[in-house]
């Protein structure tokens, strides 16, 4: 039997709890992600790819980079837009901080669309050297 208030507890969470915690989360990963870069694994990953399509691994870095800089890139362009608005109205800061919350969201789609093609190609690459 299924349980309605798990069930209702469930959609409030991924309706209300996940969207704002999902931005910080990917934000942190990607802070992970960059800063484990020259560690065994990853570099092995690369190696595997690299020379065969050096583009999509430089785009998947450079996805990674994207991320981690949407925050002090819109805290500066909120901060310049305050200091240039002519009118009390902050709504216009507000759009531009909540834009750049949000952003490392739709970034993070763009990179996983590009990593599915690059886990395609390692494995068949894999394949292919077996």
């Amino acid at each position: 039997m299924l349980k309605f208030t798990n069930t209702v507890i469930r959609i409030v969470e991924l309706l209300l709890v996940k969207p704002f915690v999902l931005p910080l989360k990917i934000y942190k990963i990607s802070l992970d992600n960059l800063s484990a870069y020259h560690e065994v694994d990853n570099i092995n990953n690369e190696h595997i790819l690299s020379d065969d399509f050096p583009t999509f691994v430089y785009l998947t870095e450079l996805y990674e980079a994207l991320i981690i800089l949407t925050y002090p890139l819109g805290l500066i362009i909120s901060i310049y837009t305050a200091t240039k608005l002519e009118t009390n109205s902050s709504y216009p800061i507000l759009f531009i901080l909540a834009f750049t919350y949000f952003s490392p969201i739709f970034l993070s789609i763009l990179k996983e669309l590009v990593n599915i093609t690059l886990d395609i190609i390692k494995y068949l690459k894999n394949i292919q050297i077996k």
